[in-house]
């Protein structure tokens, strides 16, 4: 089985830096958290998972026809937050403030072509967000770290690809493979 993934990936070195700065602020407060690597740092269009080897050829068919249609087009990323809540945060994140509306049609898109090629339905909402950490013990400096962040400002990014990613599950953390990148026009 290959366990896998559609997203955007953050490849701007000066975007890496900062959201890298903000995940040295997140360790600072002295919770327990796994962060994103700085190489995998991404934004997740949709979660499919488990899959035999034979289904990601049409898996990434249906990615190629979500993508048909959409032009390379800017995001401006900005703004901390967490899963399920600031103030018991799982997951800390920055968002997406310009281009979410495109990004939404592309995961609606995605989740459509998807289900259509038969794979499962997003049990989730689609919501727009690069994941910095996933907490395992907060504290509340954490959570005040959150609240101090919420308005941060991290910059524009282009996307211009879509890709379909292997994920493999390690005890030092997931080790990230590209399966395919589809070009936006």
């Amino acid at each position: 089985m290959v366990r896998v993934f559609i997203a955007i990936d953050v490849e701007d070195e000066t975007l890496r830096d900062k959201l890298c700065e903000l995940q040295r602020e997140l360790v600072r407060t002295g919770s327990q958290m796994k962060l994103v690597e700085r190489e995998n740092l991404h934004l997740t269009l949709k979660f499919i998972g488990e899959i035999p080897p034979s289904r990601v050829d049409p898996l990434i068919e249906a990615v190629k026809r979500a993508c048909e249609g959409f032009s390379k087009f800017k995001v401006h990323i900005a703004g901390m937050g967490a899963f399920p809540s600031v103030t018991r945060p799982r997951v800390v994140w920055v968002g997406v403030k310009e281009g979410a509306d495109v990004l939404v049609q592309l995961a609606r898109r995605v989740e459509e072509e998807t289900v259509r090629a038969g794979f499962r339905k997003s049990d989730k909402p689609f919501s727009p967000h690069i994941t910095l950490a996933r907490v395992k013990v907060a504290t509340t400096f954490l959570v005040d770290v959150i609240r101090k962040y919420e308005n941060v400002d991290i910059g524009e990014m282009l996307v211009s690809e879509v890709r379909v990613k292997k994920s493999t599950l390690t005890p030092s953390g997931p080790i990230y493979e590209t399966l395919a990148k589809i070009e936006l026009l």
